[in-house]
């Protein structure tokens, strides 16, 4: 076991409980558990620091069309969805799809990992990040779908961080 991991106890009566849930999103059940653990405590953190901004980065507003891949469960082949961002910052962005995509797109039934695909304002370069979702919100005509970004390349970050620091100027 890596040094920087502890050791958490787990009461039987819940990890029976949480391992079907695991199965259903297609996830390792320690790996669910730690995702509740992360999202308890960001949920909270704001609690203490009251009036304080909970987000690590700041976010820039911003709406516009991309494309999410995500890969198919046996990896050979995968499928496009159109999306579009709402917000962005330098760890993660916000996509909304239409609510009728949500038995179609198998990343919103589970933490599966995806990629977003997008020109970024006054760039002509295809941007590519990977991506894994961290929350959900549903209202009656769509669902939002926060996202930390995972991996990029150079050039995606060079020009999302110009991107962020047009605002700052």
């Amino acid at each position: 076991m890596p040094k920087d991991k502890k050791v958490v106890q787990i009461d039987q009566s819940v990890w029976v409980k949480l391992k079907p849930l695991a199965l259903e999103r297609k996830q390792d059940t320690q790996d669910l558990i730690q995702e509740i653990l992360q999202r308890f405590l960001e949920d909270n953190q704001g609690n203490a620091d009251e009036g304080q901004e909970r987000r690590r980065y700041r976010r820039k507003e911003i709406i516009m069309p991309a494309m999410v891949y995500e890969k198919s469960p046996n990896g050979d082949m995968g499928k496009y969805f159109s999306s579009t961002i709402l917000d962005v910052s330098i760890g993660g962005t916000r996509l909304v799809f239409p609510l009728e995509k949500q038995g179609k797109i198998e990343f919103l039934n589970s933490s599966q990992e995806f990629e977003v695909i997008c020109y970024l304002p006054d760039s002509e370069v295809l941007s590519r990040f990977k991506c894994n979702p961290k929350y959900f919100l549903k209202d009656e005509e769509s669902i939002q779908v926060g996202v930390a970004f995972k991996e990029t390349d150079a050039t995606s970050y060079e020009t999302l961080s110009k991107v962020l620091s047009e605002e700052e100027a």
